[in-house]
Protein backbone atom coordinates (compact mmCIF):
# COMPACT_ATOMS: atom_id res chain seq x y z
CA UNK A 1 0.00 0.00 0.00
CA UNK A 2 2.78 2.37 0.90
CA UNK A 3 4.58 1.51 -2.33
CA UNK A 4 1.47 2.20 -4.41
CA UNK A 5 0.92 5.51 -2.64
CA UNK A 6 4.54 6.45 -3.24
CA UNK A 7 4.20 5.67 -6.93
CA UNK A 8 1.02 7.76 -7.07
CA UNK A 9 2.78 10.71 -5.53
CA UNK A 10 5.60 10.28 -8.03
CA UNK A 11 3.15 10.29 -10.96
CA UNK A 12 1.41 13.41 -9.66
CA UNK A 13 4.74 15.10 -9.18
CA UNK A 14 5.85 14.20 -12.71
CA UNK A 15 2.61 15.59 -14.16
CA UNK A 16 3.06 18.78 -12.16
CA UNK A 17 6.66 19.20 -13.38
CA UNK A 18 5.55 18.57 -16.97
CA UNK A 19 2.83 21.22 -16.79
CA UNK A 20 5.22 23.65 -15.13
CA UNK A 21 7.75 22.96 -17.86
CA UNK A 22 5.19 23.81 -20.54
CA UNK A 23 4.21 27.07 -18.87
CA UNK A 24 7.85 28.08 -18.51
CA UNK A 25 8.72 27.14 -22.08
CA UNK A 26 11.13 24.34 -21.15
CA UNK A 27 9.82 22.10 -23.89
CA UNK A 28 9.55 22.59 -27.64
CA UNK A 29 7.35 25.51 -28.66
CA UNK A 30 4.53 25.28 -31.18
CA UNK A 31 5.20 26.06 -34.82
CA UNK A 32 4.62 29.67 -35.83
CA UNK A 33 3.42 28.47 -39.23
CA UNK A 34 3.30 30.28 -42.59
CA UNK A 35 2.49 33.98 -42.38
CA UNK A 36 0.06 35.81 -44.62
CA UNK A 37 0.29 39.48 -45.53
CA UNK A 38 -2.35 41.85 -46.92
CA UNK A 39 -0.24 42.79 -49.95
CA UNK A 40 2.46 41.27 -52.14
CA UNK A 41 6.09 42.40 -51.79
CA UNK A 42 6.36 45.82 -53.43
CA UNK A 43 9.53 44.89 -55.33
CA UNK A 44 8.11 41.89 -57.18
CA UNK A 45 7.86 42.20 -60.97
CA UNK A 46 9.34 45.71 -60.89
CA UNK A 47 12.23 45.87 -63.42
CA UNK A 48 13.37 49.32 -62.26
CA UNK A 49 13.59 48.23 -58.64
CA UNK A 50 15.42 45.06 -59.69
CA UNK A 51 17.88 47.23 -61.58
CA UNK A 52 18.52 49.29 -58.45
CA UNK A 53 19.07 46.12 -56.43
CA UNK A 54 21.52 44.77 -59.00
CA UNK A 55 23.43 47.87 -60.14
CA UNK A 56 23.24 50.20 -57.14
CA UNK A 57 23.21 47.49 -54.45
CA UNK A 58 20.24 49.35 -53.03
CA UNK A 59 18.43 48.20 -49.90
CA UNK A 60 14.74 48.93 -50.43
CA UNK A 61 12.53 49.49 -47.38
CA UNK A 62 8.90 50.53 -47.00
CA UNK A 63 7.03 51.22 -43.74
CA UNK A 64 3.26 51.77 -43.70
CA UNK A 65 0.44 52.19 -41.20
CA UNK A 66 -3.28 51.85 -41.71
CA UNK A 67 -6.53 50.66 -40.20
CA UNK A 68 -6.64 47.01 -39.23
CA UNK A 69 -9.45 44.68 -40.22
CA UNK A 70 -9.72 42.92 -36.88
CA UNK A 71 -11.04 45.85 -34.82
CA UNK A 72 -12.38 49.25 -35.74
CA UNK A 73 -9.87 51.00 -33.51
CA UNK A 74 -6.92 48.78 -34.38
CA UNK A 75 -3.89 50.01 -36.30
CA UNK A 76 -1.95 47.90 -38.76
CA UNK A 77 1.79 48.44 -39.11
CA UNK A 78 3.92 46.82 -41.83
CA UNK A 79 7.60 46.76 -42.75
CA UNK A 80 8.81 45.37 -46.06
CA UNK A 81 12.39 45.31 -47.24
CA UNK A 82 14.75 43.57 -49.64
CA UNK A 83 18.42 43.54 -50.58
CA UNK A 84 20.88 41.41 -52.53
CA UNK A 85 23.89 39.81 -50.83
CA UNK A 86 27.11 38.74 -52.55
CA UNK A 87 27.25 35.37 -50.84
CA UNK A 88 25.96 31.83 -51.31
CA UNK A 89 22.46 31.32 -49.93
CA UNK A 90 23.51 28.46 -47.65
CA UNK A 91 26.22 30.61 -46.07
CA UNK A 92 23.86 33.56 -45.60
CA UNK A 93 21.16 31.35 -44.09
CA UNK A 94 23.64 29.69 -41.74
CA UNK A 95 24.93 33.05 -40.46
CA UNK A 96 21.41 34.44 -40.07
CA UNK A 97 20.50 31.56 -37.74
CA UNK A 98 23.23 32.59 -35.28
CA UNK A 99 20.88 34.88 -33.36
CA UNK A 100 23.32 35.51 -30.50
CA UNK A 101 25.57 37.41 -32.94
CA UNK A 102 22.95 40.09 -33.66
CA UNK A 103 24.61 42.44 -31.17
CA UNK A 104 27.73 42.44 -33.35
CA UNK A 105 25.72 43.34 -36.43
CA UNK A 106 24.44 46.77 -35.36
CA UNK A 107 24.49 49.07 -32.35
CA UNK A 108 20.68 49.11 -32.59
CA UNK A 109 20.80 45.73 -30.81
CA UNK A 110 21.86 46.66 -27.27
CA UNK A 111 21.30 43.24 -25.72
CA UNK A 112 20.61 39.82 -27.24
CA UNK A 113 20.09 36.52 -25.42
CA UNK A 114 19.19 33.34 -27.31
CA UNK A 115 17.77 30.24 -25.64
CA UNK A 116 18.14 27.31 -28.05
CA UNK A 117 15.94 24.94 -25.99
CA UNK A 118 12.89 27.16 -26.39
CA UNK A 119 13.81 28.89 -29.66
CA UNK A 120 13.36 32.26 -28.00
CA UNK A 121 15.42 35.42 -28.30
CA UNK A 122 15.36 38.31 -25.85
CA UNK A 123 16.26 41.54 -27.62
CA UNK A 124 16.73 45.04 -26.27
CA UNK A 125 16.88 47.59 -29.09
CA UNK A 126 17.57 51.30 -29.06
CA UNK A 127 16.94 53.73 -31.93
CA UNK A 128 15.58 57.23 -32.48
CA UNK A 129 15.86 57.89 -28.74
CA UNK A 130 13.49 55.05 -27.87
CA UNK A 131 14.14 51.64 -26.37
CA UNK A 132 12.22 48.41 -26.86
CA UNK A 133 12.46 45.09 -25.03
CA UNK A 134 11.03 42.02 -26.70
CA UNK A 135 10.91 38.28 -26.14
CA UNK A 136 10.71 36.73 -29.57
CA UNK A 137 9.78 33.20 -30.55
CA UNK A 138 11.63 32.07 -33.68
CA UNK A 139 11.18 29.21 -36.11
CA UNK A 140 13.74 28.19 -38.73
CA UNK A 141 12.29 26.67 -41.90
CA UNK A 142 14.58 24.93 -44.40
CA UNK A 143 12.03 23.81 -47.00
CA UNK A 144 10.35 24.42 -49.34
CA UNK A 145 11.74 27.94 -48.80
CA UNK A 146 14.49 29.06 -46.44
CA UNK A 147 12.83 31.28 -43.85
CA UNK A 148 13.23 32.56 -40.32
CA UNK A 149 9.79 33.25 -38.86
CA UNK A 150 9.40 35.25 -35.67
CA UNK A 151 6.66 36.27 -33.27
CA UNK A 152 6.91 38.75 -30.37
CA UNK A 153 5.32 37.12 -27.32
CA UNK A 154 6.32 39.54 -24.53
CA UNK A 155 7.36 43.16 -24.17
CA UNK A 156 6.94 45.92 -26.73
CA UNK A 157 5.13 45.04 -29.97
CA UNK A 158 3.42 41.94 -28.52
CA UNK A 159 1.74 40.09 -31.38
CA UNK A 160 4.09 41.35 -34.07
CA UNK A 161 4.94 38.66 -36.60
CA UNK A 162 7.44 38.58 -39.40
CA UNK A 163 9.57 36.50 -41.72
CA UNK A 164 13.03 36.79 -43.23
CA UNK A 165 13.34 35.03 -46.56
CA UNK A 166 16.52 33.78 -48.28
CA UNK A 167 16.40 33.03 -52.00
CA UNK A 168 19.22 32.24 -54.46
CA UNK A 169 18.94 34.51 -57.47
CA UNK A 170 20.14 31.87 -59.94
CA UNK A 171 22.11 28.61 -59.98
CA UNK A 172 25.28 30.16 -61.41
CA UNK A 173 25.42 33.24 -59.20
CA UNK A 174 26.40 33.31 -55.53
CA UNK A 175 23.99 36.21 -55.04
CA UNK A 176 21.22 35.82 -52.49
CA UNK A 177 18.04 37.84 -52.10
CA UNK A 178 17.26 38.54 -48.44
CA UNK A 179 13.80 39.90 -47.72
CA UNK A 180 11.98 41.05 -44.61
CA UNK A 181 8.22 41.22 -44.06
CA UNK A 182 6.70 42.36 -40.76
CA UNK A 183 3.06 42.74 -39.72
CA UNK A 184 1.75 44.17 -36.46
CA UNK A 185 -1.88 44.86 -35.60
CA UNK A 186 -2.79 46.47 -32.30
CA UNK A 187 -4.85 49.25 -30.76
CA UNK A 188 -1.72 51.24 -30.06
CA UNK A 189 1.69 51.15 -31.72
CA UNK A 190 4.30 51.65 -28.97
CA UNK A 191 6.23 54.41 -30.72
CA UNK A 192 5.14 57.93 -31.73
CA UNK A 193 3.29 58.05 -35.05
CA UNK A 194 5.69 60.69 -36.34
CA UNK A 195 8.47 58.08 -36.25
CA UNK A 196 6.46 55.41 -38.09
CA UNK A 197 7.43 56.25 -41.63
CA UNK A 198 10.58 57.75 -43.07
CA UNK A 199 12.46 57.79 -39.75
CA UNK A 200 11.83 54.10 -39.15
CA UNK A 201 12.62 53.29 -42.78
CA UNK A 202 16.04 54.90 -42.30
CA UNK A 203 16.70 52.82 -39.18
CA UNK A 204 15.61 49.55 -40.83
CA UNK A 205 17.70 50.36 -43.91
CA UNK A 206 20.74 51.11 -41.74
CA UNK A 207 20.43 47.76 -39.93
CA UNK A 208 19.88 45.95 -43.25
CA UNK A 209 23.05 47.43 -44.78
CA UNK A 210 25.04 46.47 -41.68
CA UNK A 211 23.56 42.98 -41.79
CA UNK A 212 24.51 42.59 -45.45
CA UNK A 213 28.10 43.49 -44.59
CA UNK A 214 27.93 40.90 -41.81
CA UNK A 215 26.77 38.23 -44.28
CA UNK A 216 29.41 39.11 -46.87
CA UNK A 217 32.36 39.29 -44.48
Amino acid sequence: MNVILGEGKCVVRCIFIFILGLTQGLFAVASIGPLSFPTKPFWQNKPKLEQRLREERAVLVSVHTGTGARETDAQIFTINGVGWVKQDVEVVFSIAKQFERLKKVSDVFQEVKYESKTNRVFVRCRALGYQARMLIEVEVVDAPNREIRFHVIEGHFVGLKGVMGFRPLNEQSRMTEVSLRVLHEAREIPIPKILVGLALEIVVQKVAVEMRAHFEN
